[in-house]
This record gives structure tokens, C-alpha cells and sequence, in this order.
């Protein structure tokens, strides 16, 4: 995904939340990968294909560690 299509989707998404369940090569606009990924439903970038996993993890210890 080319970082302009990304950026006009996130545009389009705004700030509701999202569980990145897809993420895509993000790409400038002459095609050469950047090595971020690119969440395609929100348009947020991350850093390394998993970073959707990543944040999911995090997000899941720190719930789990409020109960305590």
C-alpha cells in the first residue's frame, strides 16, 4: 500500500478504535518498500509485520494486571 493511500485512509477512519486485523507492505509512492506495515482497515502504520500482534499483547497484559 502506498504511504498517500494509507495516510487517506487513516484520514477516513478518524480515531475509532481498531484491531488491525490486517496489515500490508507499506510502499512510497515509486514503489520501494519502506519496512513498515500498514493496518488496512485504519490506515495506522507499525514497524515489522506483527506489530498488530505486538500492540494486542500489550494492550491484553495491561487489562490483565488492572485486575490484580
Amino acid at each position: 500500500m502506498k504511504m498517500s493511500e494509507a495516510k487517506a485512509l487513516k484520514m477516513r477512519w478518524g480515531n475509532k478504535p481498531c484491531d488491525h486485523p490486517f496489515l500490508k507492505n507499506e510502499r512510497d509512492e515509486i514503489g520501494t518498500s519502506t519496512g513498515d506495515y500498514v493496518c488496512t482497515t485504519c490506515g495506522e502504520v507499525g514497524w515489522g509485520s506483527k506489530w498488530n500482534e505486538i500492540t494486542d499483547n500489550a494492550i491484553n497484559e495491561k487489562k490483565d494486571k488492572s485486575y490484580e
